[in-house]
């Protein structure tokens, strides 16, 4: 099966990087755990490797698998698009753009775990981080 242009761009941009992606053995159940709806689903758990100015770098997250793919493992196209590509900003800001209600708690939980991912992506990819926005 040929390589679709998606899954080339973030191949290359996991070669250019010098990264590494391991992928567990999965779970099921609702990601995020804070889900409410019934669909549960297959949970990855994925580490990203690299090496930054001679140091090692990695960090893991959990990748709730689509419910129509299943158990089959994401494609390193789908582990990247789902990463925070962007600082999130404000509290404030974030609900406006995402349509939160800034006096939700669970919107603050949503906020604090993007604001965590973004923090690990940053330190992940400083040089790179651009090259990442570009996977869409």
């Amino acid at each position: 099966m040929p390589m679709d242009e998606y899954e080339e761009q973030a191949n290359s941009f996991l070669e250019s990087t010098g990264t590494k992606v391991k992928i567990g053995t999965p779970t099921y159940g609702k990601h995020p755990a804070w889900d409410k709806d019934d669909d549960s689903r297959w949970i990855f758990p994925v580490t990203f490797s690299r090496t930054v100015d001679g140091k090692r770098m990695r960090f893991s997250v959990k990748y709730g698998q689509s419910t129509n793919k299943g158990s089959n493992p994401p494609t390193k196209y789908d582990l990247l698009t789902c990463l925070t590509k962007y600082d999130p900003g404000s509290f404030e800001n974030f609900c406006g753009d995402y349509g939160y209600d800034p006096d939700s708690r669970m919107a603050e939980r949503i906020y604090n775990a993007v604001c965590k991912e973004w923090v690990k992506v940053d330190r992940m990819w400083p040089d790179a981080i651009d090259q990442l926005q570009e996977i869409v």
